[in-house]
């Protein structure tokens, strides 16, 4: 992959990390002690029962988006490092060039289109 290209693709996965990390913020707390990972808030609203539900709901809810974002997180400090490494865009089941297409789309994509379809992953 061409430099110019590496470095668009670069800013883009470093543009979505902040993107996220904000996000995150909004509604949990960064974890001192471990980089990227993040302690889900939980919300006070009130004392009342139907307080209670709703301050379970919404945790329950913060809980999963916590997990999505950190999970996003992880890859795209896998898809940085690669960058370093001159490895990106190479899928890592077949080895073969995942398209700039699918990279645009989803940028720390760690496996082409062919093998996403074939074994369900990433």
């Amino acid at each position: 992959m061409e430099k110019k290209t590496l470095e668009k693709f670069k800013k883009l996965l470093e543009g979505e990390k902040k993107k996220l990390k904000k996000q995150l913020q909004s509604f949990a707390k960064p974890n001192a002690s471990v980089r990227d990972d993040y302690e889900t808030k939980m919300p006070q609203i009130g004392d009342s029962a139907d307080d209670n539900a709703i301050e379970i709901a919404m945790y329950d809810n913060a809980l999963s988006l916590e997990r999505n974002f950190e999970s996003r997180i992880k890859n795209i400090n896998a898809a940085l490092k690669k960058i370093e490494k001159d490895k990106y865009g190479i899928c890592e089941e077949c080895k073969k060039n995942i398209s700039d297409a699918r990279l645009k789309l989803y940028p720390e994509a760690r496996h082409c289109m062919r093998c996403h379809k074939n074994n369900k992953v990433n």
